[in-house]
């Protein structure tokens, strides 16, 4: 029996060419398709007939595309906690909504109290007017960041970094 992958990604209809079907669908679906001819004599002959078996993998095909999402995650926090520097992510509007794991090795503070009570308290006051200043002039220009700055480490002591970040952008609109 051939197998064919049939994909509709809209509603609408699909030709299986060489078969002269049409399949006709409501919403995006995919299915996987077998098809065996039926032939007289002992196979051989003329064509006489066919099985064509249609099977609904929409489902299956958004778990494998999640999983694979899943392990792209995982990989990536894996990477990102393996390096021995501080990385984190901002939204567009400049709220930081992911920190790897080297906060807290180089900290002491846990991702979720820092998801919580923000970085700010973990930077020298007289180095935060100079931090906001560019972080705000980045966020509003798309420009780099880059900064100087004083962070309070894991002993108490504070230990001068430098904080860099890029924007991220669509590929589509450039934002």
């Amino acid at each position: 029996m051939q197998s064919y992958r049939l994909s509709c990604h809209c509603p609408g209809r699909a030709y299986l060419p060489g078969m002269g079907v049409f399949f006709f669908f409501k919403q995006k679906t995919a299915y996987e398709l077998s098809a065996k001819p039926i032939r007289d004599a002992g196979g051989f002959g003329e064509h006489i007939g066919g099985v064509i078996t249609l099977v609904d993998v929409t489902d299956s095909e958004q778990k494998y595309r999640m999983e694979v999402e899943k392990k792209g995650e995982e990989y990536f926090r894996t990477i990102c906690d393996s390096m021995p520097q501080m990385l984190w992510a901002a939204k567009p509007e400049g709220g930081v909504d992911w920190y790897n794991e080297g906060w807290t090795r180089v900290t002491g503070i846990t991702i979720q109290d820092l998801l919580s009570r923000g970085w700010q308290h973990l930077f020298h006051e007289d180095d935060m007017v100079e931090t906001n200043l560019r972080w705000s002039h980045s966020l509003r220009t798309g420009e780099p960041y880059q900064v100087m700055y004083r962070c309070r480490v894991l002993d108490g002591s504070w230990r001068w970094m430098l904080g860099r970040a890029l924007p991220v952008r669509e590929a589509s609109s450039g934002k």
